[in-house]
């Protein structure tokens, strides 16, 4: 007799309403630590969650999908853009680089990231406002898909009519 129950793979927890969970993913644990201070200052309302590699942070986004993930292009095991590609429009990702080539700018956006920074202890410094602008161009995102999907479904059924 087999014992074994088939069960569905758990999925990620939609946090609940409060601090908006940010997913900090930065091997270099002095940038890690700058991004902390500005993104925690008092009267923010991000809980940041910080690992170092590709692995730590595709296991925190199997527990929890964040609202936003900043992400370094370069980690110790892979690079940040196959973060995109897991979250599947899911949550949105800026990548951070080091190296502001054209190259790196083009390879990140073709990824789907929603956008790109280039460390520097300014753009740290200005960390806050660089979430808030993201979480308002994926806000705007994700109504216009809605609105999209909603168009084509009464496309769909005026067609169904006719």
């Amino acid at each position: 007799m087999n014992t074994h129950t088939h069960t569905q793979p758990r999925r990620p927890e939609v946090p609940a309403a409060g601090p908006k969970p940010i997913l900090l993913v930065e091997d270099e644990s002095g940038h890690a630590e700058l991004i902390r201070r500005t993104v925690e200052a008092p009267g923010l309302a991000y809980k940041l969650t910080v690992v170092g590699t590709l692995r730590e942070a595709q296991a925190s986004v199997a527990e929890t999908l964040p609202a936003l993930a900043l992400v370094d292009y370069r980690l110790p095991d892979g690079v940040g853009t196959s973060l995109v590609e897991q979250a599947g429009g899911a949550f949105p990702v800026v990548l951070m680089t080091a190296y502001g080539s054209e190259r790196a700018a083009v390879n990140i956006i073709k990824a789907g990231a929603l956008d790109y920074i280039v460390k520097s202890p300014e753009a740290f410094a200005d960390m806050p406002h660089l979430i808030e602008r993201a979480l308002r161009e994926w806000h705007h995102i994700i109504e216009r898909r809605k609105a999209e999907d909603a168009l084509r479904a009464s496309e769909h059924r005026f067609r169904r009519l006719l």
